[in-house]
């Protein structure tokens, strides 16, 4: 009977170190779903205002596993300043992951309202280089308010081969010949924006006589080098 007793003892002491370990590999394996912020902006992400005039949020609703959530909100515009402000929105999960998106408000004078560059610019000079090169097409869409098909004037080969290099970005006329191109999201990779020559956010685009209209600018980011392009109007 003694040796009975030991043998169920033993036994029942792997029992407990096998439903133990068990437990563990189980818990171990145990992975948990968890739900990223939605951000959906109403209105458009790119937006004018008449300089002078009054700035109404549009709004963003936001949702966290189909619960709407309040977004944090970072930015203010002035009406009474030409320039582009930029609205950052956010949110982060109970896991600390998060989400945001930018709204670009420009604030447009009533010189860069009536201003139109719509047409096409080629690039007439890179750096020293001033052989022609790729047709950028500048879009009017609003007062103030541009499209730009290729910002480094690279051209339809480069482009058809590179799909990165054809995005379209928006270009704000903030106040008389004033543009301005702020930091966008760029398909090469990162960011991406042009500023002056001189390194200055705002560029001047000069009218000139009739087909000499010209801006330049250095193009910032990944897969454009540094050198200040110039475009001429065709």
């Amino acid at each position: 009977m003694k040796i009975l007793n030991k043998i169920m003892g033993g036994i029942i002491m792997v029992s407990v170190v096998l439903t133990s370990c068990e437990k563990e590999e189980s818990s171990a394996n145990v992975s948990k779903v968890t739900n990223n912020p939605t951000l959906d902006l109403t209105g458009d992400q790119f937006m004018t205002i008449a300089a002078g005039g009054t700035y109404n949020e549009p709004g963003i609703t936001v949702t966290i596993g189909g619960e709407e959530v309040e977004p944090e909100i970072e930015g203010s515009v002035d009406a009474s300043t030409p320039g582009v402000y930029i609205i950052t929105y956010s949110a982060a999960n109970e896991d600390g992951f998060s989400a945001s998106v930018k709204r670009y408000v420009g604030v447009i004078d009533a010189a860069a309202a009536a201003n139109d560059f719509s047409g096409k610019y080629q690039r007439t000079k890179y750096g020293t280089n001033t052989t022609p090169a790729g047709i950028a097409t500048w879009t009017k869409v609003a007062d103030g308010l541009y499209t730009n098909n290729d910002i480094g004037g690279v051209g339809e080969a480069t482009i058809a081969n590179t799909g990165g290099y054809g995005k379209s970005y928006y270009i704000f006329n903030v106040e008389g010949n004033d543009i301005v191109f702020p930091i966008q999201v760029n398909p090469l990779g990162g960011e991406v924006e042009a500023v002056s020559e001189g390194g200055g956010e705002r560029i001047t685009f000069d009218p000139g006589p009739a087909g000499t209209d010209s801006y330049t600018w250095r193009v910032l980011g990944a897969g454009y080098g540094t050198n200040p392009r110039t475009f001429t109007k065709q």
